[in-house]
Order: C-alpha cells, then sequence, then structure tokens
C-alpha cells in the first residue's frame, strides 16, 4: 500500500481502539448523615466503603453485533440494603441497563453500558 493508505490504516486502528478502551471515573461514595435515607455520592470521600465496582477504573468495550458493550459490575459490600444509580456524561452515546436499583447485603449486579 502508499503511505497514504498506510496512514488511514493507522488511524482506523487507533479509533477503534479508542472506542474499545475508555477510562471512566467513579464517583466515591459517601455515608448519608441520616440511617433512614440512602447514600449519596461525592469525589471527595472518606467513609466507609458501601459498593465494590469491578473495573474499578477502566471499562474495556468489545464489539457485540457492530454495537460496542461494556460492562461494570456493582457489588454491595455494606451491612445494609444500598440504592444505587449510574449516570453518564454523555447519555446520547452510553445506554446504562440497569442505570439504577437496590442490593442487599453481599449482592451484586452486572450493569451493562
Amino acid at each position: 500500500g502508499n503511505a497514504q493508505s498506510d496512514a488511514l490504516d493507522e488511524s482506523r486502528r487507533n479509533e477503534e481502539e479508542a472506542l474499545r478502551k475508555k477510562t471512566v471515573t467513579f464517583a466515591e461514595v459517601r455515608q448519608s448523615q441520616s440511617t433512614d435515607s440512602f447514600s449519596s455520592y461525592t469525589s471527595t470521600s472518606n467513609g466507609p466503603d458501601i459498593l465494590k465496582l469491578n473495573p474499578s477504573t477502566e471499562v474495556v468495550f468489545t464489539s457485540v453485533g457492530g454495537e460496542l458493550l461494556g460492562k461494570v459490575q456493582v457489588t454491595n459490600i455494606s451491612e445494609r440494603k444500598v440504592g444505587f444509580k449510574i449516570k453518564t456524561t454523555s447519555p446520547e452515546k452510553y445506554r446504562v441497563r440497569p442505570s439504577s436499583g437496590i442490593l442487599n447485603k453481599g449482592q451484586n449486579v452486572s450493569v451493562e453500558l
């Protein structure tokens, strides 16, 4: 191939790799002041861990039937029932299912992105 074709192939490979690997930032969980209300999320947490996310920092998307799919496992590692909600900064690009739920102690759910 010529240099222009090779450059296009390299550019296409880089774009595909960028689509497959996305770095995501998860907000940390903060204990609520009231024991009757749901905990809220903040990026400056010093409280006990409530939820465990796997993977915790980077989601790798794979191509499934022409669509890119990523998964995150959310596990309740607290001693109580916990509600969660996952929001994306680009809802037009990413569909989150389920986007919210309630997990009993030790329960987990696989969230598709």
